[in-house]
């Protein structure tokens, strides 16, 4: 299914955009987070909570939730890949905090909806766009690369 607001494919089935966070399509009422019988408006592309239009905020074309961390993050960093699980996203994690490269970490199961939401199920690894790199070469080297999929070609 291809999302009308970013043209970004999604599975069939799913309500939201993973990419962007905007409804798909005309589905199941899914309650915001914070407001019980509010109908969300989208999904924070983050952290995968679903927020009405009172609790959104959007940049850049991409929904967000209320906490401004997440804008601010996106401003700073940039989607490194997936891993299956947070136990795998947690390694990556520590292997490249232990070279100084600056890591955020999204379980991709974070709200119980999410993975129904936006199809996505893997957890979320991101680092600072220029050091994007300097990850990629270091998960190489640690033999780290079966735990993730990449966003980003290996430069």
């Amino acid at each position: 299914m291809k999302c009308r607001a970013c043209g970004a494919e999604s599975p069939v089935g799913v309500f939201f955009c993973s990419c962007c966070g905007r409804p798909l399509a005309e589905g199941e009422p899914i309650e915001c987070e914070n407001h019980v019988g509010v109908r969300a408006a989208g999904v924070c592309v983050l952290c995968g909570k679903p927020v009405c239009g009172d609790c959104a905020s959007s940049e850049g074309g991409r929904t967000f939730c209320e906490d401004v961390s997440h804008r601010r993050l996106t401003k700073t960093h940039s989607l490194l890949g997936r891993a299956s699980s947070e136990g795998e996203a947690e390694l990556i994690a520590k292997n490249l905090q232990a070279a100084g490269i600056s890591v955020a970490v999204f379980p991709g199961r974070s709200f119980f909806y999410l993975s129904r939401l936006t199809g996505e199920e893997r957890t979320a690894i991101y680092t600072a766009k220029e050091e994007i790199p300097d990850a990629v070469r270091i998960i190489g080297n640690d033999d780290l690369t079966e735990f993730i999929t990449f966003e980003h070609p290996a430069p």
